[in-house]
């Protein structure tokens, strides 16, 4: 996951300063967490595991339905459907290292409706007049990177390290063992999509019964508990259904 600031700009942005200061809680979060297109899987399932981890009793996935719609409507975001799938565009992104989205592209209307200029977006012509389209006050979205797992496997290894542990509520201080860590490694090396890794995530934080006990077994196990997080979706493997687990409502 890469490492991203937020220019100044947005401080003096309109849109964000319409914006509850929950809903800008989300939008921040939503920048560390969306592809280096800007894109990421609109699935409330997914957001709420992914932007809240350490937070699933206090967010309910009706509350990330309701900061969408206020996204939306200030023009910092744009959710379209592709095969029966949620996916969520930045307003003004600019593109960053990777060669290619993990995301389907959105409609050109969509593009050119939040000013996004990166690959797989129709890019607006240079006689374009940009201050006819809409959503002009949303700030400038910044997808500069500090290193990416993609450039940077220990970064990555150390992160999946660090929240697979949570899910053991091993503190991160804790040593791990040499069968760990080579297990660890493999499971990196198998490049699992976010949206499946999340999907196991909740399975882990859910309070089901059928897990695996400790982490060795799970990492010589992962592609079965993965195949299992899919089944528990009440959509199968497309992340878009409610989670298996009944968690209070932010009040």
């Amino acid at each position: 996951m890469p490492n991203r600031y937020i220019r100044e700009s947005a401080i003096e942005s309109e849109a964000i300063s319409s914006l509850s200061w929950e809903a800008e809680v989300f939008l921040r979060r939503l920048f560390n967490r969306v592809d280096d297109y800007g894109r990421i899987s609109a699935s409330t399932q997914i957001l709420r595991a992914s932007l809240f981890p350490l937070q699933l009793d206090r967010v309910s996935e009706k509350k990330v339905e309701g900061l969408l719609v206020d996204l939306e409507k200030a023009g910092l975001i744009g959710i379209y459907q592709v095969d029966s799938k949620k996916f969520l565009q930045v307003a003004k992104w600019e593109q960053g290292r990777a060669k290619a989205s993990r995301y389907p592209a959105p409609p050109a209307d969509i593009c050119k409706h939040l000013q996004t200029y990166v690959y797989g977006c129709e890019r607006m012509s240079s006689d374009a007049n940009i201050g006819e389209h809409m959503f002009t006050n949303a700030p400038d979205s910044d997808s500069d990177t500090d290193s990416d797992t993609d450039t940077d496997p220990a970064r990555g290894i150390a992160a999946l390290r660090a929240r697979i542990g949570s899910w053991f509520k091993r503190r991160p201080e804790t040593s791990w063992s040499q069968k760990e860590l080579k297990a660890l490694k493999a499971t990196f090396d198998l490049n699992t999509p976010e949206s499946e890794i999340l999907l196991l995530e909740i399975r882990y934080r859910s309070g089901n019964q059928f897990l695996r006990r400790d982490i060795l077994t799970l990492l010589n196990n992962w592609n079965t508990e993965i195949d299992r997080a899919k089944s528990d979706s009440p959509s199968g493997n497309n992340g878009t259904g409610a989670a298996s687990a009944d968690i209070s409502a932010y009040q």
